[in-house]
Formats: C-alpha cells, structure tokens, sequence
C-alpha cells in the first residue's frame, strides 16, 4: 500500500466543521490532512495573515456552533464563482473550507424558505439561484483550485489525480402503464380516453391489455441493451408505496411487482424509492421498508426520494434510522445542475447535530422531467443542455449522475424521441475523458 502525502494545517480552534471538511477533501484529493502537527507541509487556517506562511482565510464559520442567517460574501464573476472571498494578502482566494462547508451541509436549508407548491426548498432559495451558478459545479472546481495550490506551495508533493466518470439511475414510479392495474382503474383509464376522444389511448390500453402489444413502459429489457453495450449497470429505484395521490404504483403489492425488482436486481442495484406520503409520515415510512425488505429480503441500503422530497434534516434522520446508507435525492425538480455544488458523492452533515453521519449523498445533475417538463425543452434541445452539463463536470473531472425514468424511455406520449436523447447522453459520457 502506497504512503498517503501529508499536509499539517494550524489553527486556533478545531471543530466538528472544520475535521468534517479536511475528511472530505482528504478522500476528493487522496491526500491526509493533520491539524496542529510539526510538519514541513504546513499552511495556515487564520483570520489574519502571518508573515512568511501559507495562509488561507479563515471566514469564521466553521468556528460556530449554531444555526444563523448570516450575510454570505459572493463573488459570482462567470467561470469564477467564490464564497466566503479572501481579504488581500491571503494565499488562496477564498475560504475554501467554510465555502465547501456551506454548500455541502445544505446550510441554507435549514434556514427559513418559502417552499414551492410541494414544500420543497428550490434553486431560486438559495445563493445558486440568487448568484447563478447552480448549473456550476464550484465546490469541484474549488478542490480543482486548491489541488494546483497545493502542488505550487509544496513542489515534492503528489496529489492523485481523478477521472471523469458517470452513473445511471432509473426511477420506476409506474412500472407498467396498462398492465397490473386492475378492473377499476383501466376502466377509468378507458372512460377517461373515450371523452377526451383519444383513440389511439384507447386502441394502445386493449391491445395491452389483451396481449397484442408489449406495455409501453416496460423497457427493462431496452435499458439492459443500453447498458450491455456501453458496459454500465443502472442503479433502479422502485416506488414503495401504495396508490393514492402522487403516488401511482398500483402494482406494488403485486406478484409481477415483486417478480420485476427480483429480476432487475440480478444485474443491477435496486433501492427504495420512498412515497410522497412517506416523507410527513415516519410510520408510512417504516411499513414501506418492511414491505420493500420483503421483496429484497434484505433491508434496502440506497434509496431515492419521490418527487425529490428532502427536508433537512428530518429526511435524512428517518432515512439513517431506517439503516438507509446511500442516498440519491440531491438536486433540483425544476432545474439540472449542482444543488449541493459539487458532481461527487459527499457525508451527510447533520448541522443541528453538529456531527457527520455515515450516509453518503450522491448529487445527481439532471433529470429528464425537468428537461420536459419544467424547461419544457424538445430533444434537440435536451440532448443539448445534457452535453453542455457533462462538459462542465467533465471539466472538473466529476461524476456525472442522471436520473431518468422508464416512463421517458417508453417512445409513449409526450416521450417520444427521448430514447435518442437517452442513449446520446450516454455516448457522450463515454467519450468524455480528462484528467486534474
């Protein structure tokens, strides 16, 4: 086993912040970090400068132990977005351990907000919004910046580099579009069609419905091709709730239900994808992973939140004592980018706690609804503002994580012509490589 490189920082005051952000910059940057040891490799963390020293800004906070809105310094000057800006005669142009603190613990979150129809805090709450750099990755370029810094402050010192890479995940909140919905509800389904006068909706639901055709999105098999031929495996996650209101799986107490997570779980990850109901509820959350344990026969490990619902802390807190380790709901409904400014997966922070947990976040960059249907895009344009994202984390040497769902991949409705964009996202990730 190789010897990790050592850098010694001095500080005046050490807290559960600042150990949190040496431990994730020691993993993005493959390095270790001491406080407060002898060592040639030293820089200083100070409010002030010191005389013949590396010295980077210490903004103040980190060195708190509360919850405060506070009047955060930006500097947003395109391609150069800064927090926590440093005075003159520091060596690095911010205070790169409160900025990364910042943004990965979510502070502004638990700060009040004015929450969108679903009660979810979005884009226009935050700095990003404000500021315009939420489809900016900052806190990877940030750690891009300090990697070169740290080469020109110590010369001897080999920092790893890393390489751009992607994740494929698939959200199944309707797993078939016809099949498996009983008597009653595809009755409605025709009934509903026949007024609209929608015949093709009607000829499509009999003709599944009576074995002619395959359901529209039942596209395993498809996405497995996908995957077989670029080498990738999606991680899945399955709406575990049962049918009401947002929630639109029918078929989750069915056999063919349990019989589909089985077979995709053979190849591929399978998580939990808790209802909309569960998020206000903690006992509806507790049934739906006794019942989900159930198919897996095993606790799930991953999940993702439907509808994207993530109130922190609590989310997180059930999520954690319900043995979840993985989570993927970080990022933004109503706009791709960087929610907790960074492409890489990162510890949950508990910020009223004040103590790191050991569940891991993995930030996703964009979702197909958000292209549809919020930016309400065409595919020419979609497969255009994906290939500009990947650009971007490519550029810092991210990971590039999209959340798609069956449903979009279905050539169905208003899905049609999303296969291509799909399956271009994924040429272009395959051909992006880079090095920092």
């Amino acid at each position: 086993m190789e010897t990790r490189e050592t850098i010694n920082i001095k500080s005046s005051q050490v807290s559960p912040r600042f150990r949190y952000v040496l431990s994730y910059l020691s993993e993005q940057l493959g390095i270790d970090f001491t406080i407060n040891s002898d060592s040639d490799r030293t820089l200083y963390y100070s409010p002030k400068t010191i005389e013949d020293s590396v010295c980077i800004y210490d903004s103040g906070l980190l060195r708190e132990k509360s919850i405060s809105k506070r009047l955060i310094p930006v500097s947003a000057e395109p391609g150069n977005v800064q927090l926590f800006p440093s005075p003159s005669g520091f060596d690095f142009p911010l205070d790169i351990f409160s900025a990364i603190f910042y943004m990965l613990s979510r502070y502004e979150e638990y700060l009040p907000f004015e929450p969108d129809p679903y009660g979810r805090f979005e884009v226009s709450q935050g700095l990003a919004g404000r500021h315009g750099f939420a489809e900016e990755p900052v806190v990877d370029r940030w750690i891009k910046m300090f990697r070169t810094a740290l080469v020109r402050w110590f010369p001897s010192i080999k920092v790893p580099e890393r390489k751009f890479g992607f994740v494929s995940t698939i959200d199944v909140d309707s797993p078939w579009a016809y099949l498996h919905k009983g008597f009653l509800r595809n009755t409605a389904g025709i009934l509903r069609s026949l007024t609209l006068m929608d015949w093709a909706e009607v000829s499509n639901r009999f003709s599944v419905i009576t074995g002619r055709k395959k359901d529209p999105y039942d596209v395993y098999d498809y996405i497995n091709r996908v995957e077989e031929k670029n080498g990738i495996r999606s991680a899945y996650f399955f709406l575990s709730g049962d049918y009401g209101g947002y929630d639109v799986n029918a078929a989750f107490r069915k056999t063919e239900f349990s019989e589909l997570v089985t077979k995709i779980r053979a190849h591929n990850q399978v998580g939990i994808h808790p209802s909309y109901r569960s998020n206000i509820n903690f006992n509806i959350l507790k049934s739906e992973f006794k019942q989900f344990g159930a198919i897996l026969r095993t606790e799930p490990e991953l999940s993702r939140q439907h509808f994207l619902m993530l109130k922190l802390p609590d989310t997180y807190d059930r999520l954690v004592e319900s043995g979840i380790t993985h989570d993927y709901s970080m990022g933004y409904a109503s706009t791709p980018g960087f929610r907790a400014g960074t492409s890489r997966p990162f510890k949950f922070y508990n910020l009223k706690k004040e103590t790191e947990t050991g569940l891991v976040v993995h930030p996703f960059v964009v979702m197909d609804v958000t292209l549809q249907q919020y930016l309400k895009l065409d595919p020419l344009q979609a497969t255009r503002k994906i290939k500009q994202l990947i650009q971007k984390t490519a550029a810092v040497n991210g990971l590039f994580t999209w959340l798609w769902h069956n449903e979009s991949l279905s050539e169905h409705g208003i899905w049609k012509g999303w296969r291509k964009v799909f399956e271009e996202m994924v040429g272009e990730c395959k051909s992006v490589t880079g090095d920092w």
